[in-house]
């Protein structure tokens, strides 16, 4: 392998075990913070019984999130409207937590490889003008680095853009569900209200 084809592969190479740590690691947080809308939306339920429910689940960062919806004291909806944009923030920034970084390492393995196959035809057009083109072996060596580094980027980049697509559809999903669960609690929690002062 020339010398040209290391430092093309290298960096991608460097790319995709990032991409492993980090699909890896939204798996094992989308699995603990995966939500079952089934236990929040029942019609039935009160908010009472909804926040013992909470208040008792799993330490994770949604029930986190609910259970400080659940504990508020907000008098106004205004305030608590305040209160759950700053949640959902909070939680876009952690759900979306270095997903944005599989799209640059596709692009980038994308472009690297390009880059290699310009280097290898490159190689071998020299080759073919300093030795004439007698001998395969002269070519070979410049359209096998343009071949490998093409073969190596397109690796990467496949999986990484199918992890990112994948991960963004899921977690926008995620998101959905539980803005349909606070907006559950949050009418229950008012309905509360006004039936109390009634």
């Amino acid at each position: 392998m020339s010398l040209s084809t290391i430092v093309v592969i290298t960096p991608i190479i460097i790319f995709s075990i990032l991409a492993i740590a980090i699909v890896i690691d939204r798996f094992k947080f989308l699995y603990k913070n995966r939500i079952n809308m089934t236990d929040y939306v029942r019609p039935d339920e009160s908010i009472a019984e909804l926040a013992d429910k909470i208040n008792s689940g799993e330490k994770s960062l949604v029930n986190n999130t609910l259970r400080s919806f659940v504990n508020s004291s907000f008098t106004t909806k205004e305030e608590l409207n305040e209160f759950v944009d700053a949640e959902f923030s909070y939680l876009h920034l952690e759900y979306y937590k270095r997903v944005g970084y599989l799209g640059i390492f596709a692009r980038l393995s994308t472009l690297l490889g390009l880059f290699g196959t310009v280097i290898g035809m490159i190689s071998a057009f020299n080759n073919i003008v300093e030795k004439g083109i007698s001998n395969a072996a002269i070519v070979a060596e410049g359209i096998s680095t343009a071949l490998i580094t093409t073969a190596v980027g397109l690796a990467v980049a496949i999986p990484s853009t199918f992890f990112h697509d994948f991960f963004e559809r899921q977690i926008e999903s995620e998101l959905k569900k539980i803005e349909i669960v606070v907006s559950t609690l949050f009418q229950k929690k008012f309905r509360k209200r006004i039936v109390s002062k009634t």
